[in-house]
């Protein structure tokens, strides 16, 4: 009988330390902390990573989508706000009165890359690049293109617009049309215009808000230039292939050999059809 009680007694003496540990184990600190961690929620982490070592990643590359994590949750954040879009992101090249050219090639992917204004626009740039011949960025000194309500109140009747690599030319502006709706809190008005040195270019700018967007094109040429506003005080001029484009667009709509087709095909009358037409 003393034999069996002290087995008995030492068996309970056994489970209780069991227990303590068990205990103390569940009460770790270190494993409640790393629980709490917001790196180890965040959805665009391998969760099988140790918090130290997401917290190491995320000091050496300074990413933008762990500092975002880390403050709240993604899903919170409208889409622009994982966009970094640098002001003047490249050195001056060429400089006027009215406009500084940068000198980078804004075909390659990195300067693309720089040029998007979001992701979507991004896509946008890859896809012309097909039909790009050339594009460049381009700041403004005083920060606008033209004092707008001069251009639409009438007041100034002519301004500059930017060409390729210093390159510059006077347009006189002719007619101005503003759109007036108590629903809109933007400005919206378009005018046409024309060189005041070559009559042969001539073109049409929008302007909504503080965007510019402007195209013009010289009668004798198979290109055409358009120019968008990056940001604020930056404009990008781009100029395309018009027969690429064309040819581009025909083989997305599945047309893939133009000159095979009769002209009235691909949405071109023909001079014989217009004349019967008629």
């Amino acid at each position: 009988m003393k034999n069996r009680a002290n087995i008995i007694g030492g068996s309970l003496l056994f489970l209780a330390v069991a227990i303590i540990i068990f205990a103390k184990k569940g009460d770790d600190p270190v494993k409640v902390d790393a629980l709490k961690s917001p790196t180890t929620v965040a959805t665009s982490f391998d969760h099988s990573e140790s918090p130290k070592s997401v917290l190491r990643e995320s000091e050496a590359s300074k990413s933008a989508a762990v500092e975002i994590a880390s403050e709240s949750s993604l899903s919170n954040k409208p889409s622009s706000y994982y966009w970094e879009m640098k002001p003047r992101p490249y050195d001056i090249a060429y400089r006027s009165d009215s406009f500084e050219w940068t000198a980078v090639d804004g075909k390659s992917p990195d300067v693309m890359r720089q040029l998007a204004t979001n992701p979507s626009n991004l896509n946008q740039l890859e896809d012309e690049n097909e039909w790009v011949k050339k594009r460049q960025l381009i700041y403004l000194p005083e920060g606008r293109l033209v004092k707008a309500e001069n251009i639409f109140n009438g007041v100034d009747e002519s301004f500059m617009l930017p060409g390729f690599d210093g390159k510059e030319f006077e347009v006189e502006v002719g007619a101005v049309t503003v759109y007036e709706d108590e629903d809109v809190e933007e400005f919206e008005g378009t005018f046409h215009f024309w060189s005041k040195d070559n009559p042969n270019i001539e073109g049409d700018a929008s302007l909504v808000g503080d965007v510019w967007s402007i195209g013009y094109k010289d009668k004798e040429a198979t290109v055409y230039q358009q120019i968008i506003s990056r940001r604020n005080g930056e404009l990008i001029l781009t100029q395309f292939d018009i027969e690429l484009e064309n040819r581009a667009l025909l083989d997305s709509e599945g047309i893939t050999n133009m000159k095979a087709l009769p002209l009235d095909d691909v949405g071109i009358e023909s001079d014989d059809a217009m004349e019967s037409s008629q």
